[in-house]
């Protein structure tokens, strides 16, 4: 079970990691204003644009905030609570300590992956129905994000251990 619960986490931590990274070049191409926004890098699936008009479209910024940027902050967090995890199948000094805050830790995860969750299908949403076009980082995002989901749903009981 400890070498199952290693794989399931270590898993969670890169793609963490993973969304981290692409949230931090997608921010940075928007900020920058470079090949992501005069280049509309392809391929896209669907429609005539690609990441340019998926970022500078009236849904690039949520609440006055760019999307990416709540990836950094929400990434940031998941890949540091599940490396904590990690660590703590290892460790016994630290798991006796997590184990105080299960609930807590629960709590946090299933908050930030579900509503991450929900707000990459309503971006999947919006790229396929209301924009006619994909940006293939934010496929990826999303696309990740929505596995974590689904997978910390089904195995909590093995990682929240």
């Amino acid at each position: 079970m400890k070498y199952i619960r290693s794989i399931l986490l270590v898993l969670f931590v890169l793609g963490s990691l993973t969304n981290l990274g692409l949230s931090f070049y997608i921010q940075h191409q928007k900020t920058l204003n470079t090949e992501l926004a005069k280049t509309s890098i392809n391929p896209c699936f669907i429609g005539n644009g690609g990441c340019a008009t998926v970022q500078t479209s009236i849904y690039a910024n949520t609440f006055g905030i760019s999307n990416p940027l709540y990836g950094v902050v929400v990434f940031t967090i998941l890949a540091i609570l599940f490396a904590l995890l990690l660590v703590s199948v290892w460790n016994h000094d630290l798991a006796a300590t997590l184990r105080r805050a299960k609930g807590g830790f629960d709590f946090v995860l299933s908050l930030l992956l579900g509503a991450g969750a929900l707000f990459s299908l309503w971006l999947l949403f919006v790229q396929f129905f209301l924009l006619h076009a994909t940006c293939i980082f934010c496929l990826w995002t999303d696309g990740i994000m929505i596995s974590m989901a689904i997978l910390y749903l089904i195995f909590k009981d093995i990682v929240i251990d």
